[in-house]
């Protein structure tokens, strides 16, 4: 599924479309003090699949509740 958004990419790459590359990190902040947020951001969009893990494998079979739930959430 990941090729999907790769390999067009990388064919516009290949074309030669680069404008949105240029200046792409210019009137940024680099201060260091900015690092630890970013790490802290970074964390925290990985976060839900880390407790997921945890999630099924406490549901015995995962398939079941999940289609009886889409079922309710659909009709």
């Amino acid at each position: 599924a990941i090729l999907i958004i790769i390999v067009p990419g990388v064919m516009q790459l290949i074309k030669g479309q680069t404008q949105n590359f240029k200046d792409a990190f210019s009137g940024r902040d680099s201060s260091i003090t900015r690092l630890p947020l970013a790490f802290y951001y970074g964390m925290y969009a990985y976060a839900g699949w880390f407790y997921l893990n945890f999630v099924t494998e406490e549901v015995e079979n995962p398939e079941k509740p999940f289609l009886s739930g889409y079922w309710e959430i659909s009709h």
